[in-house]
Protein backbone atom coordinates (compact mmCIF):
# COMPACT_ATOMS: atom_id res chain seq x y z
CA UNK A 1 0.00 0.00 0.00
CA UNK A 2 1.33 3.44 -0.92
CA UNK A 3 1.60 6.15 1.70
CA UNK A 4 -0.99 8.40 0.05
CA UNK A 5 -3.56 5.56 0.08
CA UNK A 6 -3.34 5.37 3.88
CA UNK A 7 -4.44 9.01 4.12
CA UNK A 8 -7.62 8.82 2.01
CA UNK A 9 -9.99 8.52 4.97
CA UNK A 10 -10.51 11.73 6.93
CA UNK A 11 -12.90 13.54 9.23
CA UNK A 12 -15.19 16.40 8.23
CA UNK A 13 -13.90 19.70 9.57
CA UNK A 14 -15.24 23.19 10.22
CA UNK A 15 -13.27 26.33 9.42
CA UNK A 16 -13.19 29.60 11.36
CA UNK A 17 -10.95 32.47 10.34
CA UNK A 18 -9.89 35.97 11.21
CA UNK A 19 -7.20 38.20 9.72
CA UNK A 20 -4.45 36.55 11.80
CA UNK A 21 -5.69 33.01 12.56
CA UNK A 22 -7.34 30.24 10.58
CA UNK A 23 -8.74 27.46 12.78
CA UNK A 24 -10.07 24.12 11.65
CA UNK A 25 -11.83 21.83 14.08
CA UNK A 26 -13.06 18.26 13.83
CA UNK A 27 -14.37 15.51 16.07
CA UNK A 28 -13.24 11.90 15.80
CA UNK A 29 -15.44 8.81 15.86
CA UNK A 30 -14.65 8.49 19.57
CA UNK A 31 -15.79 12.07 20.26
CA UNK A 32 -12.33 13.56 20.68
CA UNK A 33 -12.01 17.15 19.42
CA UNK A 34 -8.99 18.41 17.47
CA UNK A 35 -7.93 21.88 16.34
CA UNK A 36 -5.65 22.69 13.41
CA UNK A 37 -4.38 26.26 13.69
CA UNK A 38 -2.62 28.45 11.15
CA UNK A 39 -1.24 31.55 12.87
CA UNK A 40 -0.03 34.52 10.82
CA UNK A 41 3.55 35.55 11.62
CA UNK A 42 3.91 37.99 8.71
CA UNK A 43 1.57 38.55 5.74
CA UNK A 44 3.26 35.70 3.85
CA UNK A 45 4.54 33.49 6.70
CA UNK A 46 2.27 31.28 8.80
CA UNK A 47 2.83 28.71 11.56
CA UNK A 48 0.87 25.46 11.66
CA UNK A 49 0.00 23.51 14.79
CA UNK A 50 -2.57 20.90 15.67
CA UNK A 51 -3.80 19.74 19.04
CA UNK A 52 -6.09 17.26 20.65
CA UNK A 53 -8.41 19.23 22.92
CA UNK A 54 -8.49 17.85 26.45
CA UNK A 55 -10.53 18.99 29.42
CA UNK A 56 -7.62 21.24 30.50
CA UNK A 57 -6.99 22.70 27.03
CA UNK A 58 -4.75 21.64 24.14
CA UNK A 59 -2.78 18.41 24.26
CA UNK A 60 -0.27 17.48 21.57
CA UNK A 61 -0.45 13.72 21.17
CA UNK A 62 -2.31 11.60 18.64
CA UNK A 63 -0.70 8.33 19.64
CA UNK A 64 -2.86 5.63 21.21
CA UNK A 65 -5.97 7.09 19.55
CA UNK A 66 -6.36 4.10 17.19
CA UNK A 67 -7.01 6.38 14.25
CA UNK A 68 -3.82 8.43 14.00
CA UNK A 69 -3.73 8.08 10.20
CA UNK A 70 -7.30 9.38 9.82
CA UNK A 71 -6.52 12.26 12.18
CA UNK A 72 -3.34 13.14 10.32
CA UNK A 73 -5.13 12.79 6.98
CA UNK A 74 -7.61 15.40 8.20
CA UNK A 75 -4.74 17.72 9.15
CA UNK A 76 -3.32 17.29 5.63
CA UNK A 77 -6.74 18.08 4.16
CA UNK A 78 -6.89 21.33 6.14
CA UNK A 79 -3.43 22.20 4.78
CA UNK A 80 -4.77 21.66 1.27
CA UNK A 81 -7.72 23.97 1.98
CA UNK A 82 -5.48 26.59 3.56
CA UNK A 83 -3.21 26.41 0.50
CA UNK A 84 -6.09 27.21 -1.82
CA UNK A 85 -7.63 29.99 0.26
CA UNK A 86 -4.58 31.83 1.61
CA UNK A 87 -1.76 33.89 0.13
CA UNK A 88 0.83 32.31 2.45
CA UNK A 89 4.17 31.61 0.82
CA UNK A 90 5.80 29.91 3.84
CA UNK A 91 4.47 27.56 6.52
CA UNK A 92 6.48 26.35 9.50
CA UNK A 93 5.59 23.66 12.00
CA UNK A 94 7.38 21.82 14.77
CA UNK A 95 7.57 18.29 16.13
CA UNK A 96 8.90 17.44 19.58
CA UNK A 97 7.87 13.81 20.15
CA UNK A 98 10.06 11.16 18.44
CA UNK A 99 7.03 9.42 16.88
CA UNK A 100 5.74 12.68 15.41
CA UNK A 101 9.22 13.63 14.15
CA UNK A 102 9.44 10.27 12.40
CA UNK A 103 6.00 10.73 10.82
CA UNK A 104 6.73 14.31 9.69
CA UNK A 105 10.08 13.28 8.21
CA UNK A 106 8.32 10.72 6.02
CA UNK A 107 5.39 12.92 5.10
CA UNK A 108 7.31 16.00 4.00
CA UNK A 109 9.31 13.80 1.62
CA UNK A 110 6.32 11.83 0.29
CA UNK A 111 3.22 13.95 -0.11
CA UNK A 112 2.43 16.35 -2.91
CA UNK A 113 0.66 19.34 -1.37
CA UNK A 114 1.79 22.19 -3.62
CA UNK A 115 4.57 22.98 -1.14
CA UNK A 116 8.24 22.05 -1.05
CA UNK A 117 10.38 21.44 1.98
CA UNK A 118 13.06 24.14 2.17
CA UNK A 119 14.46 23.70 5.68
CA UNK A 120 14.58 21.40 8.67
CA UNK A 121 16.26 22.71 11.78
CA UNK A 122 16.84 21.03 15.13
CA UNK A 123 16.22 23.19 18.17
CA UNK A 124 18.16 23.06 21.45
CA UNK A 125 15.42 20.94 23.03
CA UNK A 126 15.65 18.33 20.24
CA UNK A 127 12.49 19.46 18.45
CA UNK A 128 12.52 19.76 14.68
CA UNK A 129 11.15 22.78 12.86
CA UNK A 130 10.06 22.23 9.27
CA UNK A 131 9.68 25.04 6.75
CA UNK A 132 7.60 24.61 3.62
CA UNK A 133 7.53 27.07 0.73
CA UNK A 134 4.84 27.30 -1.90
CA UNK A 135 5.95 25.84 -5.24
Amino acid sequence: MKLFEIFKSRYQWEKHESSTVVRYSFITDTGQQYKVIFQKVTPLEWELSFHQMGSEGPERGITKTRDAFKIFSTVIDTLRDFSVTSSASTITFEAKEPSRINLYDKLVQSLELGWKLVDISINNDGAKTYTLMRK
